[in-house]
């Protein structure tokens, strides 16, 4: 297992849940016995990558000390959580007490939240110097794309109407190929010094797959091809960022 493995899980369940928010104010999902579903297991996701996070000081004590140094990676990934987390928690509420979306403006700045977390999370390493291969920038990409591909993909999971709409199969397909051309950078990035690059090779495989099936359920109304671009954009993003801890 890798060192860094609450990290791992943090960028990935958190940045999954950001990603997926980044998009909810241009693809509402009207109303709805299940839109509380998203806002649900994105709290959820939230929950389990924050625990990661705080795992990741080693004792507990050290949670305040860590989050007042302002200009620390991890301070702006816990803020950017927490504000982050909070919208969503209201975004819940709104679907349970009512079925229909938050004012698109409240939207606007959730999803905008969201970005901020993916951003939080990919400049604490491209400004962490004490590891060469991730003071780049594909450290960046590999977290903010990574993090808008899966999430995309999750919302058609929680909505399979959604993936029916054109524009949003659309987006659904440049993500994933877009995280394709970031794997193989980061890749390229990694051989450089030395790395493998097979790992961002299968990545970059999965998520063109992943680009594939988002857009075969475009036109159809089964669950399998939403299921499997979701499968596959998250396996891409996995296995990327499984490499990209792996130098430490």
């Amino acid at each position: 297992m890798i060192s860094e493995f609450s990290l791992f899980l943090f960028t990935l369940l958190g940045g999954t849940a950001a990603g997926a928010y980044a998009f909810t104010w241009a693809f509402p999902t009207g109303e709805s016995k299940r839109r509380w579903l998203l806002p649900g297991i994105a709290l959820v996701l939230l929950a389990i990558g924050g625990v990661a996070l705080l795992l990741h000081l080693g004792h507990p004590e050290r949670m305040l000390f860590a989050f007042s140094n302002l200009s620390a990676g991890i301070t702006r990934e816990g803020i950017t959580t927490g504000l982050f987390g909070a919208l969503v928690l209201v975004d819940l509420i709104f679907a349970i007490r009512s079925n229909k979306p938050v004012p698109k403006a409240l939207g606007i700045v959730t999803a905008l939240a969201g970005v901020a977390l993916l951003v939080a999370m990919g400049s604490a390493y491209t400004q962490f110097h004490g590891v060469t291969a991730w003071a780049n920038w594909t450290s960046m990409a590999l977290f903010v794309i990574g993090g808008l591909s899966a999430g995309v993909c999750l919302i058609s999971l929680c909505n399979a109407g959604i993936a029916r709409n054109g524009s949003f199969g659309i987006c659904a397909v440049a993500l994933n190929v877009l995280f394709a051309c970031t794997a193989i950078a980061l890749g390229a990035h990694f051989a450089t010094i030395g790395y493998s690059l097979i790992p961002f090779i299968c990545s970059a495989a999965l998520a063109i797959a992943a680009a594939i099936s988002s857009w075969l359920a475009k036109g159809r109304d089964g669950f399998a091809c939403i299921a499997l671009s979701f499968a596959l954009a998250l396996a891409a993003v996995i296995i990327a960022r499984y490499a990209f801890y792996l130098v430490v």
